[in-house]
């Protein structure tokens, strides 16, 4: 870890203080089903490309040797250690006992991404000691209920929040050991009372409290507006910005006079994989970056992907090509020389 001391602009504040960490975890996406579909999420969007959503090759995930010889592989070339099971929604992937057996055999930690309305997978995880961390989702309700008419599955509901907050206290209770984040969605309908008052429960109940605006393209603007307010309302301060290298996701860490802390997840536009993109003949046009490496399932193995716009050959690569590759270097020389990487990508502003 490096750590600069220097003013840095994001767009929900000014910070003094950057630590420039590794990148240690992958996405495994498990399963393209979900029982829910939110509007809010990033893989429904239609110019976001996700392989669970709209590659052809993709299928659910199993657990086979060559999932676990890209594990090996991943954890002995660029020292990786943490998977993030997503999907769709994991806890609705039939391979998941068997998945995170793997992971814990090939000695990573198990993170695992819900919206928790489906407990029972998550209970015989963690009854087998294959969990380590559980983050869910929670979209606070409407200020004046301007979605009320899109279906439950769609928009905030009071019901499912209750019961998620239901199946978050019996996980506390029976699995004390268990690290529990969320991933709170602001959009310009948030509701600040319902907001903060969920926040309060977090810090009451030693959860991990992270903001994450609603990036649709209409209404990144205004969730900015309101993300900015709802900080002011909780009256917390900018601490640090947490940059995981190589990667576009960042970590702005707030704190209150008490110190309780709440985190902003933004996004940097500026990475990509050059020795990717350099393939790409829409390199110069290109708006997307990249957050972590996503590994998906097909009929002939495990396949790392490297775009979040297209789905092209050079693009995505199974794990000996990926290990012969120029990205491979690439990504070692990020972490190596992190600021050089901090002037190449960060230093000009260009967040979502």
């Amino acid at each position: 870890m490096k750590i600069l001391n220097k003013k840095y602009l994001t767009p929900v504040g000014c910070f003094k203080k950057i630590l420039l960490n590794d990148e240690k975890s992958l996405r495994l996406i498990l399963t393209g089903k979900c029982n829910l579909a939110c509007e809010f999420c990033i893989y429904k969007v239609k110019d976001f490309y996700s392989p669970e959503i709209h590659s052809p090759d993709f299928i659910e995930m199993r657990p086979t040797k060559s999932l676990k010889n890209v594990l090996k592989a991943m954890k002995k070339s660029l020292g990786f250690n943490i998977v993030q099971l997503t999907g769709g929604e994991p806890t609705l992937a039939k391979n998941l006992l068997e998945i995170a057996k793997i992971l814990k055999d090939t000695g990573f930690r198990v993170n695992l991404c819900s919206n928790l309305t489906v407990v029972k997978p998550l209970l015989h995880l963690l009854e087998n000691d294959l969990l380590n961390e559980l983050t869910f989702s929670y979209l606070p309700l409407d200020a004046k209920g301007q979605r009320k008419k899109l279906p439950g599955c769609k928009r905030p509901s009071q019901t499912r929040i209750k019961k998620i907050m239901e199946n978050i206290l019996y996980l506390k209770s029976h699995f004390p050991n268990l690290i529990i984040k969320t991933n709170i969605i602001i959009s310009p309908f948030t509701d600040t009372n319902d907001f903060t008052e969920f926040v309060h429960w977090c810090w009451r109940n030693d959860i991990i409290p992270r903001a994450q605006r609603d990036r649709s393209s209409s209404r990144i603007s205004g969730s900015t507006k309101k993300m900015l307010n709802l900080l002011v309302f909780l009256n917390v301060r900018p601490e640090k910005v947490i940059l995981r290298i190589p990667g576009s996701t960042e970590l702005c860490e707030f704190k209150n006079s008490s110190g309780k802390i709440i985190y902003v997840k933004i996004f940097n536009k500026n990475f990509r994989p050059e020795k990717i993109c350099k393939f790409c003949d829409r390199k110069n046009k290109c708006g997307k970056s990249l957050s972590n490496i996503r590994i998906y399932d097909t009929k002939n193995g495990p396949v790392l992907c490297f775009c979040t716009e297209h789905n092209e050959k050079f693009a995505h690569l199974n794990i000996k090509q990926f290990l012969k590759s120029e990205v491979l270097a690439e990504i070692k020389d990020y972490r190596k020389n992190k600021l050089s990487y901090f002037t190449k990508f960060c230093a000009n502003y260009n967040f979502q």
